[in-house]
């Protein structure tokens, strides 16, 4: 499907709407959407107007564009945590792991438990809050080496 240049002039036209979606992509996975709703704008408008996005998709009424934003979420600034599953895999929660509803934002590797110190453990089993990029990285790089 291509997108459609309406012509316009008669006066009892409807101006044509068309929803812009820009999709920023954060280091740890998550996609935030921001819908943009414009009358009257053609493609090469869109385009030149967010050239600091992709278009990575266009449809009658829509064209999606998309970016990488080199950081993590907002998500996981206000409530990130690392933890460790049951099945001992290195993953990243909504929330403190040790609740009930746990939801797992992103999965890593396997951890080999017996590697780690019981203190190194014990601090995943708890959940480690998650406040910073350089954090974030810091910690994936820290237990790479305890990967199996």
């Amino acid at each position: 499907m291509g997108f459609s240049h309406p012509v316009y002039g008669a006066e009892n036209e409807k101006p044509h709407r068309t929803t812009i979606l820009l999709e920023r992509v954060y280091l740890d996975g998550i996609v935030g959407e921001e819908e943009i709703e414009q009358k009257n704008i053609t493609k090469e408008t869109a385009v030149s107007e967010y050239k600091e996005w992709r278009l990575v998709a266009e449809f009658d009424d829509e064209l999606i564009f998309r970016t990488h934003v080199d950081d993590i979420s907002p998500l996981l600034k206000t409530n990130g945590y690392f933890g460790v599953s049951g099945e001992g895999i290195l993953s990243v929660y909504e929330g403190v792991p040790t609740s009930q509803q746990q939801k797992v934002i992103q999965s890593f590797f396997q951890l080999d438990i017996n590697k780690l110190e019981s203190r190194q453990h014990e601090q995943l089993q708890n959940g480690i809050r998650i406040h910073s990029k350089d954090q974030y990285l810091a910690l994936l790089n820290f237990y790479k080496p305890y990967s199996h």
